[in-house]
């Protein structure tokens, strides 16, 4: 019995041990406060899909590629291709091909002995940059886009013509009718609504990123030319007024651009509750990604994401055609004798 009362006390003595270092580690950890770390989200993927189109040098669909025929490589490394199917868009098979390849192909798809659906068509749209498209350019993308609808537009395709002003108005929508989109494509006008400078010498919006840039063959082209017209100035003056004319210029090139994007963007968001793949013709002439005077960098990025996210593929042309020079002999340019500008724009 003494034996027992004694191994009794021992377990006492360990339990009641436990319990002491128990709360002594509670009272360890709730006292002396947590230091707050930064936390760090690591993503990891298995899976990643894409679309890829391959075109050749005349602009045809390049057919009967094979996997063998594309290299994967992230971070220099080359990865194997796990999947790979060609997918025609508009066809009967679209949409059953995008679920097997995403895993989602549903149980209650129609066998063989099922109807089989007509050819649903295309989806496309037509996003026109009427802020930065000139004249000129806005002729021949309604001239192309006339081409379209007359002859390359088929029974079951559907199409939308939208702008960056907004000018379509309620024509601005998708459909199979030919008479809306020749509608919608009257109500385009052209809009001078780019960036102009009304002092002299003209400044363009592209000079004026040369000189934010640091340029200094452009910054003393128009410093000189300052002096010159406003005579008896100082050079900080010069100086001031040439840099207050750069501001304003990219300031006005920024909310033309980020218009442009916000309505581009929108129209790849509100596109994603349609089915199968959607094909996006933006025109434009073109504009400037200043990424220290705006955000249009990051707005392309989340448009890029969007698009490979809801099936939208995105081809951008130039409304001009095929350029050699960014100068624009229907604007005012400076004169330059010792060809400090010509050099700036090559």
């Amino acid at each position: 019995m003494p034996a027992r009362t004694s191994l009794i006390k021992i377990a006492s003595a360990r339990i009641l041990i436990c319990f002491l270092a128990l709360s002594l580690n509670t009272l360890g950890q709730t006292g002396s406060p947590r230091q707050d770390q930064s936390e760090v989200v690591r993503v990891f993927s298995d899976l990643v899909q894409t679309d890829v189109m391959v075109f050749d040098k005349q602009g045809r669909f390049a057919d009967g590629l094979r996997r063998e025929d594309f290299e994967l490589r992230i971070d220099g490394k080359v990865k194997p291709i796990e999947f790979f199917e060609r997918i025609s868009v508009g066809s009967v098979n679209e949409e059953t091909q995008l679920s097997a390849a995403r895993g989602t192909l549903s149980a209650n798809k129609t066998g063989p002995l099922g109807a089989v659906p007509l050819d649903r068509g295309r989806t496309v749209f037509f996003y026109l940059d009427d802020l930065h498209l000139g004249l000129g350019s806005l002729a021949a993308t309604r001239k192309a886009i006339t081409d379209f609808i007359e002859k390359e537009m088929n029974q079951n395709d559907e199409a939308a013509i939208t702008s960056a002003s907004g000018q379509i108005g309620f024509l601005q929508q998708l459909t199979d009718q030919k008479a809306v989109l020749r509608a919608a494509l009257q109500r385009l006008k052209y809009r001078p609504s780019s960036v102009r400078d009304f002092d002299r010498p003209a400044m363009t919006e592209y000079q004026a990123f040369l000189i934010d840039n640091n340029d200094s063959d452009v910054f003393g082209y128009f410093l000189e030319q300052t002096m010159r017209v406003n005579p008896g100035i100082t050079l900080q003056s010069a100086e001031n007024m040439v840099r207050t004319r750069v501001t304003t210029i990219l300031q006005q090139a920024s909310n033309f651009t980020r218009h442009t994007l916000i309505g581009l963007q929108e129209l790849v968001k509100t596109s994603s509750k349609l089915p199968g793949r959607k094909l996006v013709f933006f025109f434009s002439d073109g504009f400037l990604l200043d990424h220290r005077n705006s955000d249009s960098l990051a707005n392309i990025r989340k448009i890029t994401s969007d698009a490979a996210r809801n099936g939208v593929v995105i081809y951008s042309l130039d409304g001009r055609g095929l350029v050699s020079s960014l100068s624009d002999v229907s604007v005012e340019t400076a004169f330059d004798i010792s060809g400090r500008l010509d050099r700036a724009s090559q």
